[in-house]
């Protein structure tokens, strides 16, 4: 009985080990923040963000963000059904994902209150498309454990990238707009927190 008992706990024990080990981080919704310019008549520029993000960043530097393009919020709520339905096209790709690789050793060395500031390559796949950038940004390190990174300069998306231009000429036509900017600023603050938090 007791060599049951401690058979138990011990797998237990590994599958919570090997949970960890899969996914140390993983991503605060409510602490992280995408944001996007859209630009439209060649001067009137608005701000937009996705309410609804994951991901997990794990102890090999690998890392992953899921955006919701459902989720889309440009505090117009028929403007964000038209881009979710005809830009994104979400019945059929609901999902923005990102992957990059954080160096595994600058990771584990990050202290809390240290800054770092790097460049990672990253891979965006968006409407079924997929694209190789750079991405800069900070890394830092919270006293609960926290990992934000934060983008030190905008990344530029390009619907003509994506195969997203159909869509954005069509919210042109929807809007009877002179025109509508292909390429589109986006700013991140991501916070990865512990799973044991």
């Amino acid at each position: 009985m007791r060599r049951d008992i401690l058979t138990v706990f011990t797998l237990f024990f590994a599958i919570l080990h090997s949970t960890l080990t899969l996914a140390d981080w993983r991503l605060d919704n409510e602490a992280s923040d995408v944001y996007l310019l859209t630009t439209k008549n060649i001067h009137a520029t608005e701000v937009s963000h996705f309410r609804t993000l994951s991901g997990k960043l794990e102890d090999s530097g690998n890392a992953t963000l899921n955006i919701d393009l459902a989720s889309i919020e440009s505090q117009i709520p028929i403007r964000n059904e038209r881009m979710s339905k005809f830009l994104f096209n979400v019945s059929k790709f609901p999902k923005a994902e990102i992957t990059v690789k954080v160096d595994k050793q600058a990771l584990k060395s990050l202290k809390s209150g240290d800054v770092k500031t790097t460049t990672v390559d990253a891979d965006v796949k968006i409407h079924g498309k997929s694209q190789s950038m750079q991405a800069q940004m900070v890394i830092s390190k919270d006293r609960k454990g926290a990992i934000i990174a934060t983008s030190s300069q905008p990344l530029l998306i390009s619907a003509i990238d994506f195969s997203l231009e159909a869509g954005v000429d069509k919210l042109k036509e929807i809007a009877k707009l002179a025109n509508i900017s292909y390429t589109v600023p986006v700013t991140f603050k991501l916070v990865y927190k512990p799973v044991s938090m």
